[in-house]
């Protein structure tokens, strides 16, 4: 999905973090970037669900603009109290490597955080049509995650009942 997702769109940088279920917290599983100029970001870095980050994709349920959450600070449009929380979620954004941080629900429950990066041409930005297939890529993500989650579930049931016939 990174891969393909950056293809299609043509991003230097595409980055997708999972809830783990049993840790508590977003892990970046998968991360693909294009651009010489940007560091890798490794595998395994982890996202607390009360993060500056998550707790902003929980509140407005959209995907999370840095230039949006830059340019409010700088127009101080953010209230003194606020101004600290998302100097927070800028610098999560930064460390991710995240132009733009989209949420993936299913059922109401925050199951993954899709980063992406800009566009590898320079002179193109993100528009309306590319934030539309993110969404909808990211809602498919967030049912697939879901159904994965149910399976596991079932099978931990299955294994947890067999333990008990066997111990029986």
């Amino acid at each position: 999905l990174t891969r393909d997702l950056s293809c299609w769109v043509r991003l230097d940088y595409v980055g997708i973090l999972v809830w783990d279920m049993h840790d508590k917290e977003f892990v970046l599983l998968s991360s693909l970037t294009r651009s010489k100029n940007r560091k890798a970001i490794p595998a395994g870095l982890a996202l607390s669900l009360d993060s500056p980050l998550a707790v902003e994709l929980l509140r407005k349920r959209k995907p999370v603009a840095y230039s949006e959450l830059e340019y409010s600070l700088e127009a101080k449009t953010v209230l003194a109290e606020e101004r600290e929380f998302t100097l927070s979620a800028l610098r999560q954004m930064q460390r991710l490597g995240a132009e733009i941080s989209i949420p993936s629900f299913c059922e109401d429950k925050l199951l993954a955080i899709v980063n992406i990066g800009h566009k590898l041409d320079t002179n193109q930005i993100i528009t309306r049509q590319d934030l539309e297939l993110f969404a909808s890529l990211s809602n498919n993500i967030g049912r697939a995650i879901h159904d994965f989650m149910l399976q596991e579930e079932k099978v931990q049931l299955i294994v947890a009942s067999q333990n008990i016939l066997i111990t029986a």
